[in-house]
């Protein structure tokens, strides 16, 4: 994965929570560092096993934790090159969540080396 999503999952928590909780984060991740590197590449494993960590020293599900990191990075001052790639998706939300399957090759206009996972929209059941 690549790097500045780790580091984007770091900063959240860090902000939030501290860099001395983040430390019981990585050290529960397996991790032998302490600070991710944004333009590296980490091993597909690093991710998941960040997450996991994170969820169970906050004692929350991993989507509100992956909920609470996007609104994180749409709203936190210094992330505004995140909201202007966003910016492109249309001018309602409605158009943004249609253009969502555009979004991986709009982020690789900006960092080729970046893959982001296939985003599937679906009808609520419920709503």
């Amino acid at each position: 994965m690549h790097g500045l999503i780790n580091r984007s999952i770091q900063n959240y928590f860090c902000a939030n929570y501290g860099q001395r909780l983040w430390v019981e984060v990585a050290s529960r991740a397996g991790l032998d560092f302490t600070e991710f590197e944004a333009m590296l590449t980490y091993s597909d494993h690093v991710t998941p096993a960040v997450l996991e960590a994170v969820c169970d020293v906050l004692d929350r599900p991993r989507a509100e934790v992956m909920e609470d990191v996007g609104t994180f990075l749409v709203a936190q001052p210094g992330y505004e090159a995140v909201r202007r790639l966003l910016r492109f998706g249309g001018v309602s939300f409605s158009d943004f969540l249609q253009s969502l399957d555009d979004l991986p090759d709009r982020t690789r206009l900006a960092l080729s080396e970046l893959h982001l996972p296939w985003v599937e929209l679906r009808e609520d059941p419920d709503g």
